[in-house]
Formats: structure tokens, sequence, C-alpha cells
């Protein structure tokens, strides 16, 4: 009888084991080791102990007895914590991996064949971002691209590959390429709109951001002028946004205010009234602090705050209420508190209204 219960453990744990996707506690080096010998690839789950998507790719999706097949027929799968794991720590730096949860395609020679970033909703969905993946691979391309293959189609289909694998680094770098060898036809096709309207490939200040305020026309003619404007106000938004955050100096906001003078996008006014927060910001941080300039400012936040949406103000909410906090009188740091307390009480962003508690539980130490 024992043995009879011993057997059918057994085969319950097989079934257990193989009915999913089987993620080994190997090292990089031994999961290389097994992939070589076995014929197979290296599938790496990077993760974090906060990411929502990579708990539910955990629990709900690489369950999934299908899915674990299709996984363990063709990689050697192990995971790794981004930020506890010292594998974890390497591989995200080497793969300038900023999002979670991200998933590396290496061959066995640890070369990254591609990546996916973000999960899925249900297991059957995994499986044709993984072919994908494979089909177009990032490191073919790349070679094509080291060995000197500058053809316009080649360089667009190479840069469409690197956005879906959030290789920005490296996509700005081909977007480079792409834009001193297309012509001002090619650059400014429908098909070629995807490379300028992505933040990553054309931030502010870039030369294919430049390219597209002197090519205004031309791209209005091909994509719909709403499609254009709203690129350029989020590019202006997000160079703002890092003004405020003490991410960025001062120095670029003339220009950026003198860019945006000619067009006219739904955000403008929280645009133009980021620029005036700016300007007391800047008098305080030069030692030429009034309490003109905590009131001005103040006033903006008052204003500005309660029509930005949570994910941006997360970025520069308490470097600037933080500015009034130190420098203003009893009465302005109670309309900071007030402020808080209405924001906390309108917001639904998990970050923002964190980053509220944590500042008012600092401020009223």
């Amino acid at each position: 009888m024992k043995k009879l219960i011993l057997v059918s453990m057994g085969v319950l744990c097989s079934i257990v084991l193989f009915g999913q996707t089987n993620f080994q506690k190997l090292s990089m080096s031994e999961a290389a080791a097994k992939a070589k010998a076995e014929g197979k690839m290296i599938f790496v789950d990077l993760y974090t102990s906060w990411c929502g998507p990579c708990k539910m790719m955990s629990d709900k999706i690489f369950p999934d007895q299908e899915l674990g097949e299709y996984m363990n027929e063709r990689f050697v799968c192990v995971k790794y914590d981004a930020e506890k794991d010292d594998e974890g720590k390497v591989l995200a730096e080497k793969y300038s991996v900023t999002s979670y949860p991200t998933f590396l395609l290496l061959n066995e020679r640890l070369a990254l064949e591609n990546q996916i970033v973000g999960g899925v909703a249900k297991p059957e969905e995994f499986p044709p971002l993984v072919e994908e993946a494979l089909k177009f691979s990032v490191a073919a391309l790349s070679r094509q691209y080291d060995e000197g293959n500058r053809d316009v189609v080649f360089l667009s289909h190479y840069l469409e590959e690197l956005k879906k694998a959030h290789m920005d680094e490296l996509a700005e770098k081909v977007c480079a390429s792409f834009l001193s060898s297309a012509s001002d036809a090619e650059k400014t096709s429908f098909g070629s709109w995807f490379i300028f309207d992505s933040e990553a490939m054309t931030p502010w200040g870039s030369d294919a951001f430049n390219y597209i305020l002197n090519h205004f026309e031309q791209f209005a003619n091909t994509v719909g002028e709403e499609k254009v404007l709203n690129k350029l106000s989020r590019s202006f938004e997000t160079k703002l946004i890092k003004i405020l955050g003490m991410q960025d100096g001062m120095t670029d906001l003339d220009k950026v205010a003198e860019q945006m003078a000619p067009f006219e996008f739904n955000a403008k006014q929280r645009l133009e009234m980021y620029v005036a927060m700016c300007e007391p910001i800047k008098n305080i941080q030069e030692g030429r602090c009034t309490n003109k300039d905590v009131e001005n400012l103040l006033m903006l936040c008052e204003k500005v705050f309660p029509m930005t949406p949570g994910d941006r103000l997360t970025k520069f909410y308490t470097s600037v209420l933080g500015i009034v906090e130190l420098e203003g009188t009893s009465s302005q740091k109670e309309r900071v508190q007030q402020l808080n307390e209405f924001i906390l009480k309108h917001t639904d962003n998990t970050e923002l209204r964190l980053i509220i508690e944590n500042a008012m539980m600092q401020w009223n130490r």
C-alpha cells in the first residue's frame, strides 16, 4: 500500500511538473549548458516582487498545461528577480530592462535573439508572441545592421522590431541612420510615422523631433494634423515634467516655450502653466526667493495639479510642493495640506496616493 501511494504521488508530481512551464533553478551558465545539450533556446523571465502582471503570469498563465508543453519543448526556462537575484540584476542591466515582466529569448551562447515585454491575459495569447519574436529575430536584424545594411525598408523594419522589444537605446541609434538614409518623402510617409510617433526614438531635442517641427505640414497631410499635434504635445510635456521634477535643468525652458507657441493642442493650457511654474522655481533655486515667488508657485500648483493626469503628476508632485513646504509661510503650508487632501480624494492613481501619503507624513513630523 505504501509503495502504491509513493508511486501515485510520483506520477502526480510528474503531471504537475510537466503540465506547466518548467522554470528550473539554474544559473545562466548551467542553463546554457543544458540548452546546448538538449538543442533548445533559453527563456528568461525577469520579474520583480512588486509587479502585478509578473505575478499574474506566474500564477495564471505559465501553469497552463498547453502553454507548458509548448514552452518546455522549445526552451530551458529560468526566472530571476531583477532586483534581488544576482543573475537577474546582471541581465536587467545588460539588456537595459526597465519594464516588467520582460522575457528574454537567448541562444545557447547566451546571446539575445529577441525579448518580449509585458504579460498577456490568456495562456493561448503567449505562443504567438514567442513565434513572432523568433521569426523577426532582433539578433539577426542587428547582424545585418552591423554588416552595413542601410536600406531604408530594412531600417524601417528593424526599428519596428526594436520598438516592439522596447530596446530604446539601440532604436535611437538606428533612427539616426534612418534619418540620414531616407528621403523626405520616405520619412514623412504614413509607413514611417510609427518612428516619429515613438517617444523613445524621437524625444524632445532629438534630430527626429526637430525634423517633425520643420516638416509639420508634410506629416499633417500624411497622417493627420491631430496625430502630429498629439505627438508634439507628449514630447513637450515629457520635457517640462523632467524640468519640474528636477531631472533636467532650466537651460532649455525658453526653447521649449518658443517651440510650443505656434501650435494649438489640447493640453497647451496645462503645459503653459508648467512653463509658468518654472519661473518662481528658478528664482528659488538661485537664491532669489521671495514670498511672492512661493505664492505664485502655490497658486499655479492649485490650478495645475487638479487638471494633470496622475501618471504625470507622480513625476514632479513632491519636488514642486516640497519647495513650498520648505520656503512657505504657515498659511501657505496649510494650503499645501489642503491640496494634498483634495488630490487624494479625487485620484485613483495608486502610485500618486502613496507619494502624497508619504509626503504628508514627512511634512507633518
